[in-house]
């Protein structure tokens, strides 16, 4: 049985104590599912934030108000923190006050309502692997350095199947397990681990050649991080360094910060690459919003990384550019 509290109780402790259970898998989300790790994360560097903010003062629920969010977002602003930095951390406090309330661990009035807050979000500069940088990773001579040709590949799949680094992992960990074939067509059946969605992707030769080359076997798995760091090794050798300025608003200043492609490069690059590549060749997005899970054509588009010169080019393949 839950322990509930007094409304004059400062709720910080409390927050401290939900975050323990998360990542402790004593509480499950409504779905009655454990929590990812990136939820837990974002929760606690939330409250970290929150406690600097405070300097110690308590919090009562009461005083959990929209400009009382305002001023926490004010605060992370001067300190430094990115816009979206600034918005994914009251998101999470929001987040997790109003579970406080769901699990009973504090009592509110009955008209008391969890604030809403509508916060800036900048879309981010990010990049893609064009299916030339792609062929050139796979045409990588890689014999000496199985870590790296393993990553290698574990990459060029997720370029042309769109799986997230969750999917793609188990997938490698027993391929024969969702390889399929009808109809002369080879596919990946699975359900997506984040959203439970059945996946259906056909798979080009080059995919099926990996497979077949090692013999569905890839070795020992390895961490998200590994495999970035990895990724970026490998970009930088095969010359991946086309220079990319990266806009970005820190403390309320919009800055450029000047990087080499490979700089930016991490597995879920391979995502947005394989919507990129994919809407570039004249893939419906219809059939590309089915693989990456994507709700509306609207998030799809923003996901997509084009720029205005290769839709351009796109744009000659239509009757009415002619």
């Amino acid at each position: 049985m839950l322990s509930i509290f007094k409304k004059k109780q400062d709720i910080v402790p409390l927050l401290e104590v939900l975050i323990s259970d998360i990542k402790n898998k004593k509480i499950l989300t409504l779905k009655n599912k454990p929590y990812k790790d990136n939820s837990f994360h974002a929760g606690r560097t939330a409250l970290i934030n929150l406690k600097e903010f405070l300097s110690d003062n308590p919090l009562f629920i009461n005083d959990f108000t929209t400009d009382f969010l305002k001023g926490f977002g004010i605060f992370m602003n001067e300190k430094g923190l990115s816009m979206n930095s600034v918005t994914n951390n009251v998101k999470s406090l929001i987040t997790l006050v109003d579970r406080l309330i769901i699990e009973r661990r504090i009592i509110v009035d009955k008209d008391f309502k969890v604030p809403n807050i509508n916060m800036p979000k900048e879309i981010t500069t990010a990049v893609f692997t064009t299916e030339a940088e792609i062929d050139l990773l796979a045409n990588m001579d890689l014999s000496l350095t199985e870590k790296l040709c393993r990553v290698r590949d574990v990459y060029v799949i997720q370029s042309y199947t769109g799986l997230r680094f969750s999917d793609v992992i188990k997938v490698v960990k027993s391929p024969r397990s969702y390889y399929k074939e009808q109809d002369g067509t080879a596919y990946f059946c699975l359900k997506s681990t984040k959203t439970e969605q059945d996946l259906f992707i056909p798979l080009k030769k080059i995919v099926v050649d990996i497979l077949i080359r090692r013999n569905f076997k890839f070795g020992k798995s390895f961490t998200l991080h590994h495999y970035n760091r990895c990724l970026k090794e490998l970009c930088k050798f095969a010359g991946i360094n086309e220079p990319i300025v990266k806009y970005i608003t820190i403390g309320g200043k919009r800055k450029e910060i000047h990087l080499e492609k490979w700089k930016m490069i991490s597995s879920h690059t391979a995502r947005r690459s394989f919507a990129t590549n994919a809407y570039l060749k004249g893939v419906p997005t219809s059939f590309i919003r089915k693989i990456t899970g994507h709700t509306t054509e609207e998030s799809l588009l923003r996901y997509i990384r084009a720029n205005n010169h290769e839709i351009a080019l796109k744009s000659k393949e239509y009757d009415f550019f002619k």
